[in-house]
């Protein structure tokens, strides 16, 4: 659960406050904090437009700022002479410049509510009971507001948990700034810085009004003092960067109208309000980092001096002071510095989703083998295959290795038409059938006989081999009559069959089917 908190700032004359600004909303930006609002603490108009450019820089403009109306802290209310020349008259030295050189929606305090009102709006919208933590890094003016108006008190009791206050100082006494100013009536200088020399009696009305229920965390002078941080923002920032810019302002003329570099060192500038915003979000960290010292702050309005007294056994007060080893200065600056110089998370839109790569091509799957061809159909032998002339030992041979048979109209040929005769015979199943087939072939040879003897003239043409379709073979004799029974039987010949239906007549050429 992030850390609820409102930062009520004096952004105005000392970096610090820029720095505590950002540090907040890097520490937002972790989900380690949520900034309820920001309300601002002295009558310089422009600061409230400064906290509007940070906001907006890390993509926050949706949260409320409150202005403080009154007169401490007013240019026109605050002389430029001695003790307070370092002001600037109240306008410090980074403000007007962070205003003039980045966008922001709010410019000045005329366009948003009183203070008083952001911060009562803040914690009743707040959910739970003592639930947010007030980061006071400035004038008590708007804490002493917020007590002073009806039902404030109790406001304060059901829903802040703590106040963590930078202000005072633990054991070097002197008049601190944020509590004293100039100091109270007492103090010579009091009647030469305008409106601040009432801060003193501000500060101890505040003070008394808070409610011991609710602990208050005081972070002093001599803390921050030791812990310089935001060097690192001048080289490490980029340069549209106001948390940048203001460093660069304040501890240096560079871009900005004046500056405070005496005020600098290298490491940066001291990081009081940075440590109160890192203990109201964090707590004391680490062991020997921080430890929390009950005890009793004692104030004086008169001079606008407090005392710090160590009271182990008074934790009942709800006053603790800030402690930290000199071991810890470094670590906890280089932890500042770190957040300093993180990315905001809001400054610039995250792109949008990129679609799903899509997977590498894979190399397709090997195309399957074409089908074999369909098999040929069965090359059956045709029906009667006529040897030519010449074919010789070779037709014989194939004729031999023709083995199929094929039915022609329901009647099976074999291999010749001399064992046509038993075939006929078989498939008549009977006697008369076989006799019939006799008388037919002694018919034939007959006739071919007859042709003969009325001829008588030509000798017996040598047998010719005849390839037949069914492979098998048989010899013809072709005894030619005349010159026109030779010619038709070459005819035939040469037409490669050998009809079965030929029409034999006593006229025409006798021809032997006989084996």
């Amino acid at each position: 659960m992030p850390e609820r908190i409102i930062v009520d700032t004096d952004m105005s004359v000392d970096v610090d406050d820029v720095g505590a600004l950002c540090l907040a909303h890097a520490l937002q930006d972790r989900n380690e904090a949520e900034i309820l609002a920001v309300t601002h603490n002295t009558g310089l108009e422009q600061g409230v437009g400064a906290v509007s450019v940070i906001n907006h820089y890390f993509g926050r403009d949706d949260i409320p700022i409150g202005a403080y109306r009154g007169p401490v802290g007013r240019p026109a209310d605050t002389p430029a002479n001695p003790p307070i020349e370092w002001t600037n008259s109240g306008k410090g030295w980074y403000v007007a410049d962070l205003v003039a050189r980045f966008h922001s929606p709010i410019r000045d305090s005329t366009q948003v509510p009183d203070a008083l009102t952001v911060l009562r709006q803040a914690l009743s919208n707040a959910p739970g009971h003592r639930t947010v933590t007030i980061v006071a890094i400035g004038h008590a003016l708007n804490v002493l507001a917020l007590l002073k108006s009806p039902g404030g008190l109790s406001l304060v009791k059901r829903k802040v948990k703590r106040l963590v206050w930078m202000g005072g100082t633990y054991w070097d006494p002197h008049v601190e700034w944020n509590w004293g100013a100039c100091g109270g009536p007492s103090n010579e200088n009091a009647t030469k810085c305008g409106a601040y020399s009432k801060l003193s009696q501000l500060t101890s009305d505040a003070l008394s009004r808070w409610p011991v229920e609710v602990p208050t965390v005081f972070v002093s002078f001599d803390i921050g003092f030791w812990v310089r941080v935001g060097g690192v923002l001048k080289t490490g920032a980029p340069v549209n960067s106001p948390c940048r810019q203001a460093f660069v302002d304040f501890c240096g003329v560079t871009g900005g109208s004046g500056g405070m570099p005496d005020w600098c060192s290298a490491r940066g500038r001291n990081a009081w309000d940075l440590i109160a915003v890192l203990i109201a979000v964090r707590g004391t960290g680490p062991p020997g980092y921080h430890r929390l010292m009950p005890g009793g702050n004692a104030f004086d309005a008169a001079t606008g001096l407090n005392t710090w007294r160590d009271e182990p056994h008074k934790a009942q007060w709800g006053h603790f002071q800030l402690w930290s080893p000199e071991d810890s200065y470094n670590k906890t600056a280089d932890e500042i510095d770190r957040l300093l110089l993180q990315t905001p998370a809001n400054k610039f839109p995250p792109s949008p989703p990129q679609p799903p790569s899509p997977p590498p091509p894979h190399n397709p799957p090997p195309s399957p083998p074409p089908p074999p061809p369909p098999p040929p159909p069965p090359k059956y032998p045709p029906l009667f295959t006529y040897a030519r002339r010449g074919g010789g030992a070779e037709a014989a041979a194939a004729a031999e290795s023709a083995s199929a048979t094929r039915g022609i109209n329901g009647v099976q040929h074999s291999r010749s038409v001399g064992a046509a005769a038993p075939a006929l015979v078989g498939a008549a199943s009977g006697v008369g059938l076989g006799v019939l087939a006799i008388l037919l072939i002694r018919r034939f040879c007959t006739i071919s006989r007859k042709g003969h003897a009325e001829e008588g003239q030509e000798e017996r043409s040598p047998p010719q081999r005849l390839s037949s379709k069914t492979g098998g073979e048989r010899f013809v004799r072709k005894m030619s009559t005349s010159t026109k029974a030779r010619a038709d039987l070459r005819a035939r010949e040469s037409g490669g069959l050998l009809a079965p239906n030929v029409r034999r007549s006593d006229a025409d050429e006798g021809v032997e089917v006989c084996s």
